[in-house]
C-alpha cells in the first residue's frame, strides 16, 4: 500500500511544499499521508533544494522585470528632458511593464502572505521609492 500511495502522491505532494510553499503538516492533512513519510518523500526527492531553486529563478525574474522598467522609464525621462518625444514603442513597453509588475506583485503577496508583513510593505515602498526617484516625484 505505501508504494501505491507514495506512486499515486508522491508528485502532488512535492508540488505542494515546493510550489505552493504548504508545510508537511498540512499536506499531510490534505492528501492524508503521514507527515513521517512525507518527510522521508521530502529527503529523497530533495524538495528543499528544489523549493529554493524555484525561488531564486522567481527573484531573478522578478528584479530582471524592475531592472529593465526602472532602464526604460530612464530612457524615457531623459528624451522628455531632451525636448524628445518618447518612441511609442517605448511608451507602449513600460506600459504593459508596468501592469505585469502590478500582476507580479499580487502574485507575490499571495505567495508571501507567510511573511511577515512589514517585509511586503518594505519591498513596495522600495519600490514606490525607485519610480519616484526616477520620475521626479
Amino acid at each position: 500500500m505505501a508504494y501505491n500511495k507514495k506512486q499515486n502522491y508522491f508528485v502532488e505532494a512535492e508540488r505542494l511544499y515546493v510550489v505552493e510553499g504548504m508545510n508537511l503538516d498540512d499536506i499531510a492533512a490534505r492528501i492524508n499521508i503521514s507527515t513521517r513519510s512525507l518527510s522521508d518523500w521530502k529527503k529523497e526527492g530533495e524538495w528543499e533544494r528544489k523549493k529554493a531553486a524555484l525561488l531564486a529563478q522567481k527573484n531573478a525574474f522578478h528584479e530582471e522585470l524592475y531592472d529593465f522598467s526602472r532602464v526604460l522609464l530612464r530612457r524615457i525621462k531623459t528624451d522628455i528632458e531632451n525636448g524628445d518625444d518618447p518612441s511609442t514603442g517605448q511608451l507602449y513597453t513600460l506600459t504593459n511593464l508596468l501592469n505585469s509588475i502590478g500582476k507580479v506583485k499580487v502574485y507575490e503577496d499571495q505567495k508571501e502572505s507567510e511573511k511577515p508583513k512589514t517585509e511586503n510593505i518594505d519591498k513596495k515602498q522600495r519600490l514606490m521609492a525607485s519610480i519616484e526617484e526616477i520620475i521626479g516625484a
